[in-house]
């Protein structure tokens, strides 16, 4: 029997503070599914929330210093709007060792492929790249956790299991044209991942990447969202190795079951992991609870494997 792990006393208060007070500078209500980065000494910050007096879901962009008050915000929306994307949906904060993207997807649709874009962010923002795939991909695309390093040509974790990457096959991060990313499979060994769906960005720990992943209850066609930490040692190596912790990690038992309302009917409840930055010698775990509120947790390195 699985064990679970409930995050809300290890909440981090003045990062989650530095949140509300943002959001309450904007009139904007209901913030959920916060994505963390940092590079040098500004942090990013990415959510998704409504304006007051709205119905429309929309996502932001704030970036700091050294106070958040002292913020830049960014309608991801209004500027997706403006390049004529019919929404901005999902977006995750990346980084690399100079440079910030944010990963966001143009949500769901029936009859065409949705896209996913890498929009250059800091420092400064530049046009989004559009990554078209050269395989028969699913038709609504989600989550692709990339990995941009000094050392290495980017990549990206498509799948945990069976694991599978995405290179770049044509084009070049950070010029503005589309990129072409074409599969690659190589050996692995996965334990405790069959059936988890990526959640947040990876950060690099111990020379391994981590991340939150997601494992998804159906019952009577509505779904329920549990975290579950991950550990990858070997990407983009030619030996992979995925381990996923065994608890589910939720904010609280209360805000697991069932509830009423929600944004989508078809939800039961969510744990959804968005977020995840490395803050000395603890990571920084961002999550929206059921599409209607977020928290941030702290959680010591030591731990992480187990969330």
């Amino acid at each position: 029997m699985l064990g679970f792990t409930q995050l809300a006393r290890r909440r981090d208060a003045a990062f989650v503070g530095a949140v509300r007070r943002i959001a309450d500078r904007h009139d904007h209500v209901g913030v959920f599914n916060p994505s963390l980065g940092r590079v040098g000494e500004t942090t990013l910050l990415a959510y998704r929330a409504i304006p007051r007096g709205e119905r429309a879901i929309r996502a932001y962009l704030a970036t700091w210093t050294t106070d958040p008050i002292a913020h830049e915000l960014t309608d991801l929306t209004l500027f997706g709007e403006e390049l004529g994307l019919p929404r901005v949906a999902d977006p995750k904060i990346v980084t690399g060792a100079d440079a910030a993207y944010v990963t966001f997807n143009t949500g769901f649709s029936k009859k065409v492929n949705n896209d996913i874009f890498l929009l250059p962010v800091y420092p400064h923002v530049g046009r989004p790249q559009r990554l078209v795939a050269d395989f028969d991909r699913q038709r609504v695309e989600k989550n692709w956790a990339f990995v941009l390093a000094e050392d290495r040509e980017p990549f990206a974790i498509y799948q945990l299991a069976p694991y599978r990457e995405l290179r770049i096959s044509r084009g070049r991060l950070g010029d503005g044209a589309d990129l072409t990313v074409s599969l690659r499979e190589p050996a692995s060994t996965v334990t405790n991942a069959e059936g988890l769906t990526i959640g947040t960005q990876p950060v690099a720990v111990d020379g391994a990447l981590r991340l939150m992943a997601h494992e998804k209850w159906v019952v009577r066609g509505k779904r329920a969202y549990f975290g579950r930490a991950v550990r990858i040692d070997g990407a983009g190596t030619d030996d992979v190795r995925v381990a996923a912790s065994r608890p589910r990690v939720v904010h609280r038992w209360r805000e697991a079951l069932p509830h009423e309302p929600v944004h989508n009917p078809n939800l039961l409840s969510a744990t959804y992991f968005s977020g995840l930055l490395r803050d000395g010698d603890d990571l920084l775990l961002g999550y929206g609870i059921n599409d209607t509120d977020f928290s941030i947790a702290r959680t010591p390195l030591g731990t992480a494997d187990r969330a």
